[in-house]
């Protein structure tokens, strides 16, 4: 039988801050919660959550005693321990002192302005008289007379469906479902507070879903988008009006213009009630994702993104999250982009008013999934807004960070957060000891990314912060902190060098019993760790690595991305001469070898082996080693032609160095890659085609030699064609099937077909029937950029090549 849990909460206290625009304090604090047995054992910690409270103090003033007031504060609330009294005095003291100022005072003033402007956009009717239930048959008579009685019967029936106990009863009456919808479709246009209350009516109905398929079959939404493209269109005409009637009264009283612009402003706020209740009611329909295909095709994205130069904040914040819900889909978010919406976006982000710049804050999470979007964003200079936001008490961390990452993942913008201080301040979350000892994975996952940056990965390691990093690392076992160490051990030598003081620590847990994932990440760091004059041979020994590595190796000893990261330190260890001798006849060119053949369908493995037989063929004695190993050579020979480019290269470059110091190995190369150049002319010889017996006939008959006298002193033939270059004419002594054609066809015939490296073959090889001079010295150059492959460079580049195999963090 299972055993009972239980949860214990508790709450840790953090920072206390004064309201930036009220007397209050808010108190900010953390409850976690600890999961127990029936005996009251502790088995387990449940998630953290962040909380705030506000402590308002209005009463508070100059004469105010303020030790005595935090005194009852703290007596009050238990979130602020007692140690945090002289703290609270301190800011007790400050909002004295703030509510006295002038600005703070015009600051309140402006405040309560903008909250009577801002009344609710529902409160748009007035209540003359009750309305009952049981008249309304006779409400429905005023929807057949003038535009006055057809206001007054709507107002009514309004006042009926704003009460829940009658919208059953209000949505199953045909009879009015019909007239009102009728009325809308027919007079909606003439009159807008007509409009608005029977949109209102239709907008309580339609938050119960299962009102919804009753909407539909009246139409609602599509009257609903007529009305909103009519308001759009007068809304147009409007602001032209008051620009050409604001520029004739300049010249006037003020007094007149400002008359002009109150009228202007209470016939946008009844025209915003209009729409707040048509936008809210295709809201709440577009639940429904094929209703929502409809509202597209009918433009609903345009017309919301023109409702975005509104001021009424309550109307943007239901328009931001309407588009909010479309950006989900590709066709909608690629229709905003081609609006250039995140333009749009930038004075709201800049708003006062945090639930408008939070649910921006949402559009712009759902809008950075686009490459082209992320782009404009740090054009527009938001990065540092977006991050400054992160900062505040209260602010929505899930957007915040769920964008900067999004952000991190370009490689163009990351040296930009290098200058972003507010990202910097987040690194703390990381550092600092939580109940729970693991810091947010969204925090941790964008300074991962950010950590791939040089300028970045200088910010991380200031003022001793690679130091508590990697302590922190070592002390919880994260592998996601470690990570983060790993991705700033990539960079200059300055910043490697920072890591010598924690070579023993590193070693240490490396050998220890950690778990698979922080094993990869430790000897990530060490693989990058290419220093000048680092002592390699001393680290192998102290800590008995060869032996770890060894064993390591082992087929099926280890996961391959521990197999990985060993042969990317085995091949940073190579870079020393005295290091690469040890590691040479420690046996691990066998254990290659073996894991070579077990692994050979993993790229990143094979590569990884195939550098290591590259960094021991540079030197002399560790050479002899590795080519006394003839499977080696042969496993490299093979792998020459292999179709990755990365493995391709690196075999050329080993092989190079074995065709230089060894003959017999030379010829071997030499004639597979001569094969494998030729392969389709050998294939047709080899078959029983009519081109194959047409050269056998040639070959009975008279030998094809040409005679020297074919050839005149000026260097051309007796046909006047020009000698092509070479030593004397052996070139053209070769076997050539005249019904092939003469040289100059054959290199055509194989420049059209196959390039200009096997029409050259062609030529220096006479198509494999014959091997000349010419054919000799360095391997196949395939036309390709080589790869700048050094005894350290490529280590760095193939563990760069692993960086992002977990976590799925890049």
């Amino acid at each position: 039988m299972d055993e009972g849990h239980f949860l214990r909460r508790h709450a840790k206290a953090g920072r206390l801050d004064a309201h930036p625009t009220d007397n209050a304090i808010v108190v900010n604090y953390e409850v976690a919660a600890e999961i127990l047995s029936d005996s009251g054992i502790p088995v387990g910690i449940a998630d953290a959550k962040r909380c705030q409270k506000v402590i308002r103090v209005r009463s508070l003033s100059e004469d105010t005693d303020i030790e005595a007031f935090a005194e009852n504060i703290l007596s009050q609330c238990k979130l602020i321990p007692p140690t945090r009294f002289p703290e609270l005095c301190q800011l007790l003291a400050f909002l004295v002192s703030r509510s006295q100022s002038d600005e703070f005072k015009a600051l309140v003033a402006e405040k309560a302005k903008e909250q009577q402007r801002q009344k609710s956009l529902l409160d748009h009717s007035e209540k003359t008289e009750e309305a009952r239930l049981s008249e309304i048959d006779a409400y429905i008579e005023y929807l057949y007379d003038d535009v006055r009685q057809r206001i007054r019967g709507t107002a009514l029936i309004l006042q009926i469906a704003q009460k829940p106990e009658n919208l059953e009863d209000l949505a199953l009456n045909e009879t009015v479902m019909g007239a009102l919808a009728r009325v809308l479709r027919d007079d909606g246009q003439k009159s807008m507070e007509l409009s608005t209350n029977i949109i209102h009516i239709f907008f309580i109905l339609s938050s119960f879903t299962s009102f919804h398929d009753i909407l539909k079959n009246h139409k609602i939404g599509v009257s609903c988008l007529k009305t909103m493209e009519h308001e759009i269109k007068r809304y147009n005409s409007w602001q032209q009006s008051l620009k050409k009637k604001m520029n004739a009264l300049k010249s006037k009283k003020s007094e007149e213009a400002t008359a002009l612009l109150d009228r202007y402003n209470e016939q946008c706020f009844r025209q915003e009630s209009l729409l707040y209740v048509a936008v809210h009611l295709l809201l709440n329909l577009a639940e429904d994702t094929r209703v929502q295909i409809k509202m597209k095709n009918r433009g609903i994205v345009q017309q919301l993104m023109g409702l975005l130069e509104r001021d009424n904040v309550e109307f943007l914040v239901l328009v931001v999250n309407f588009l909010k819900k479309l950006s989900i889909f590709s066709e909608n978010k690629d229709e905003m982009r081609g609006a250039d919406i995140v333009n749009k976006l930038v004075r709201l982000l800049h708003s006062p008013h945090e639930l408008l710049v939070h649910v921006t804050l949402g559009l712009l999470l759902n809008l950075s999934f686009d490459t082209d979007l992320r782009v404009r964003i740090v054009e527009l200079g938001l990065l540092p807004r977006i991050a400054a936001i992160g900062g505040q008490a209260d602010a929505p961390m899930r957007f915040v960070l769920g964008i900067l990452y999004h952000m991190s993942m370009d490689e163009g913008t990351r040296p930009q957060f290098a200058a972003v201080d507010a990202v910097w301040d987040m690194v703390e979350e990381v550092l600092a000891p939580t109940h729970d000892e693991h810091a947010s994975v969204e925090v941790l996952a964008l300074f991962i990314n950010l950590a791939t940056d040089g300028a970045c990965a200088a910010c991380l390691c200031h003022d001793d912060g690679l130091d508590r990093l990697v302590a922190r690392a070592l002390d919880t076992g994260d592998p996601l902190i470690m990570k983060l160490v790993r991705n700033i051990s990539r960079h200059d030598v300055a910043i490697k060098e920072l890591f010598l003081k924690h070579i023993d620590a590193l070693a240490a847990a490396m050998l220890s019993d950690v778990d698979d994932d922080m094993l990869v990440e430790i000897l990530g760091v060490f693989g990058n760790l290419v220093i000048p004059d680092f002592d390699y041979l001393q680290l192998l020994e102290e800590y008995s690595l060869l032996d770890f590595i060894n064993d390591k190796l082992l087929p099926s000893a280890a996961d391959d991305d521990i197999v990985l990261q060993i042969l990317i330190l085995v091949g940073t260890c190579l870079a020393d001469s005295e290091c690469a001798n040890v590691i040479a006849r420690s046996g691990v060119v066998e254990h290659l070898m073996d894991l070579l053949e077990a692994r050979q369908e993993d790229s990143e493995i094979v590569v990884q082996i195939v550098y290591v037989f590259y960094q021991l063929l540079l030197y002399p004695v560790t050479r002899q080693v590795l080519m006394s190993h003839s499977k080696a050579i042969e496993y490299m020979i093979d792998l020459m032609n292999d179709q990755n480019l990365a493995i391709k290269s690196m075999c050329d470059r080993a092989l190079d160095i074995v065709i230089d110091v060894n003959e017999d190995w030379a010829k071997q190369i030499r004639l597979r890659k001569f094969e494998f150049h030729n392969a389709t002319w050998i294939e047709t010889m080899q078959q029983d085609s009519p081109l194959a017996a047409s050269v056998h006939d040639e070959l009975e008959r008279d030998p094809l030699y040409y005679d020297d006298d074919m050839y005149a002193a000026d260097g051309t033939d007796e046909d006047g064609l020009l000698m092509m270059p070479g030593e004397g004419d052996t070139r053209f002594h070769h076997d050539n099937p005249r019904g092939l054609g003469t040289h100059h066809e054959r290199y055509e015939y194989y420049h059209d077909n196959y390039g200009d490296d096997a029409a050259n073959g062609a030529y220096t090889h006479g198509y494999g029937i014959s091997h000349g001079a010419h054919g000799d010295g360095g391997g196949y150059d395939d036309g390709g950029d080589d790869l700048d492959i050094d005894a350290t460079g490529y280590a760095q580049h193939a563990a760069f090549a692993a960086e992002h195999d977990s976590y799925g963090l890049c």
